[in-house]
C-alpha cells in the first residue's frame, strides 16, 4: 500500500510538473502577445493613425461579360498606409458571379491584375489619406478607352475623410 502510495504521490507531482510547464510556455506566448499589442497602440497614439487599417479605395465598375450590360462587374482596391491590401474583383454575368481576391504589397500585385484591377488599384494608391488630405472632394470625369477598346469609365477614389464626408474624388483612366 505504502509502495502505490508513493507512486501516487510520483504520479501526480509529474502531472503538475507538465501542468507548470504548459502554463508557464501559454503565458509567455500571452506576455508576448501583450508587448505586441502594447506597441501597436503606442504607435496609433503616436501618429493618431493605425498604419495597417483600411487607407486608400478605389473602385472601378464596368461590363465583364457581352451578355449583362449596366457597369455590374466591380474591381476594389483596399489599402493602408504602405500600399499593402487587397484586390477584389467580382464579374457579374446573368446567371452566375466570380469573384476573386489578390493580395497587394507595397503597392504591387503578387499575381497579374486585370486591366481593371490594375486601375483600382492605382486609384487606390491615388487617395488622398488622412497625412495628404485637401478637405475637398474634387470630381472629375474622363472618359477613355482601356487597352481593349472598351470604355474606360469614372473610377471613385475614396479617401480617409471623404469617407466620413461621403464624398470621393473621381477619376479617369489617364490619371
Amino acid at each position: 500500500m505504502v509502495v502505490f502510495l508513493v507512486f501516487l504521490s510520483l504520479v501526480t507531482a509529474l502531472a503538475a510538473s507538465v501542468f507548470v510547464a504548459l502554463v508557464s510556455v501559454r503565458v509567455r506566448a500571452l506576455e508576448g502577445e501583450n508587448r505586441a499589442l502594447l506597441n501597436r497602440g503606442l504607435e496609433v497614439r503616436s501618429s493618431g493613425i493605425d498604419p495597417r487599417a483600411v487607407r486608400d479605395v478605389g473602385v472601378v465598375h464596368y461590363d465583364a461579360l457581352e451578355e449583362r450590360s449596366g457597369s455590374h462587374s466591380f474591381s476594389l482596391a483596399l489599402l493602408d498606409s504602405r500600399g499593402d491590401g487587397i484586390v477584389l474583383t467580382c464579374i457579374n454575368g446573368h446567371t452566375q458571379a466570380r469573384t476573386y481576391a489578390k493580395a497587394v504589397l507595397a503597392g504591387r500585385a503578387r499575381i497579374r491584375l486585370s486591366p481593371e484591377e490594375d486601375r483600382a488599384l492605382r486609384s487606390a494608391r491615388l487617395g488622398y489619406g488622412p497625412a495628404g488630405n485637401t478637405g475637398r472632394a474634387a470630381r472629375t470625369e474622363r472618359p477613355g478607352q482601356d487597352a481593349g477598346g472598351r470604355d474606360a469609365g469614372p473610377v471613385t477614389v475614396l479617401s480617409h475623410a471623404d469617407r466620413s464626408a461621403g464624398g470621393g474624388h473621381r477619376t479617369g483612366e489617364g490619371e
